[in-house]
């Protein structure tokens, strides 16, 4: 398991994620998926978890095993569970586009990237547990 801190505008967590790939023999296509899950989740815990502002890491942690891809994601925002926004938000994205609200579509693409979604908050802080099915 990678592990690795992230504040604000880190650019860390960007550059590792193509060592990794490498490292574990991913294809360009999973690493792509994998970093898009990841930016999305990391700009969405930035710019509406902590308001633009960010003293607390963002502690990102990768795990891989054949044919799959872990990603542990914390951070230290307000509660914010994925699948109950992404249940709810569903009734949403149904709606006619001009009666929708601009955005909260974030949750939506991670949802459909990835295999399985699992969150909860201990000790302060949202953990959410990705699995990612990839090629190999």
């Amino acid at each position: 398991m990678r592990s690795l801190r992230a504040c604000g505008c880190s650019t860390t967590r960007s550059t590792s994620w193509p060592a990794f790939a490498a490292l574990k023999g991913l294809s360009e296509r999973d690493l792509l998926r994998l970093q898009l899950v990841i930016e999305e989740l990391f700009t969405n815990t930035i710019m509406h978890g902590y308001g633009k502002e960010c003293d607390e890491p963002i502690e990102i942690a990768l795990g891989a095993a054949p044919g799959r891809v872990t990603v542990q994601y914390q951070d230290a925002a307000g509660p914010y569970d994925p699948a109950r926004a992404l249940a709810t938000s569903r009734e949403r994205v149904s709606e006619p586009l001009e009666q929708r609200p601009v955005g909260h579509l974030g949750v939506h693409l991670v949802a459909a990237i990835v295999d399985d979604m699992r969150y909860a908050r201990i000790g302060g802080r949202n953990q959410l547990q990705i699995l990612m099915r990839v090629a190999g």
